[in-house]
């Protein structure tokens, strides 16, 4: 069982969440706003970060471009607290 409050710790420290507005054409209003929650570590903390994945159920790991860092990305809703 993960420590909710390690992860508020966790996320104050190596995350953010953040709001992304971009033009579309497929949306009334022109634009499409997607709401973005992401953590970023080095590439040897990769078992942490497929733990995260997990216990949430959500998420997405990828890898910047010289593989330094992994980075977790969820968009659109997420399950902040997961019952126990």
């Amino acid at each position: 069982m993960l420590d909710p409050y390690w992860l508020v710790g966790f996320t104050t420290g190596e995350g953010c969440f953040f709001v992304d507005i971009f033009p579309s054409k497929t949306y009334k209003a022109g634009y499409q706003v997607k709401l973005k929650f992401q953590l970023t570590q080095h590439k040897r903390d990769e078992q942490l970060m497929k733990s995260l994945i997990e216990y949430f159920d959500c998420g997405n790991l990828y890898k910047d471009r010289e593989c330094r860092y992994e980075h977790w990305k969820r968009e659109g809703s997420i399950k902040l607290c997961k019952a126990s």
